[in-house]
């Protein structure tokens, strides 16, 4: 893993708002006030149109209007502003947010491993209509919840680490669900780069050939006709 790919990014965009980026530049002084926006000159291109540039303060956001024609978020900013690469953006902004040196996932507030069994319904139709048998689901842990809490209206899937040490679940919003169908919930500061789905199941087969796919239902359904996945 690259020094980059350790880097906590959404702690450094919850603790550097673009305005203050501005403001250590010497740019806020041609920037206006307008309402929860702040807009004027692009201070990437540097363009003559006085509205081109608008930072969304309240969502930490920029837009350009004419000649970038883009924009985003903080470290996207500077990245641009500065032409850096990601480890130097972050040293940067490490330095604004006034941390002693650059943030990572280690330091961060750590992860709890959630190891109860939740009451899931394995014969939910989403499972059946990807051909998932409810004995596959019952033995993956995966069905619906119908409890409260962050998996709440969602397909829930018992996640584990390398070592087969219960995690907690992922939830996969059902299309029914108008609150972000089709998305993932993750238990918050889950370690994801070190966790692949049921690698736990298979370390003991990995001088055979492995199926590598890139969702859950995938593994099950390889796994009800015997294939390592």
């Amino acid at each position: 893993m690259t020094p980059a790919a350790c880097l906590d990014f959404r702690f450094l965009k919850s603790r550097v708002p673009i305005e203050r980026v501005l403001e250590t530049r010497g740019l806020l002084k041609t920037m206006r006030l307008h309402g929860d926006n702040l807009i004027g000159p692009c201070p990437i291109h540097r363009g003559d149109s006085t509205t081109a540039f608008v930072v969304t303060r309240s969502k930490n956001l920029w837009h350009c209007f004419t000649g970038c024609r883009g924009g985003g978020d903080v470290v996207d900013l500077v990245r641009r502003l500065d032409e850096s690469d990601y480890r130097s953006t972050a040293v940067y902004l490490s330095s604004l947010a006034g941390a002693a040196a650059t943030p990572t996932i280690q330091d961060a507030i750590p992860f709890r491993p959630f190891a109860a069994r939740l009451k899931l319904d394995h014969a939910v139709t989403f499972l059946t209509n990807k051909g998932i048998r409810e004995s596959t689901a019952r033995s993956f842990e995966a069905g619906l919840y119908r409890g409260s809490g962050f998996l709440e209206g969602c397909v829930a899937v018992r996640l584990h680490d390398p070592q087969g040490q219960p995690l907690g679940y992922a939830g996969r919003v059902l299309e029914s669900n108008p609150a972000r169908p089709g998305k993932w919930r993750l238990p918050a500061r889950l370690p994801k780069r070190s966790i692949i789905f049921n690698f736990h199941r298979i370390r003991d087969r990995l001088e055979q050939a492995l199926v590598i796919v890139e969702d859950p239902w995938s593994v099950m359904r390889l796994t009800q006709i015997g294939a390592p996945a």
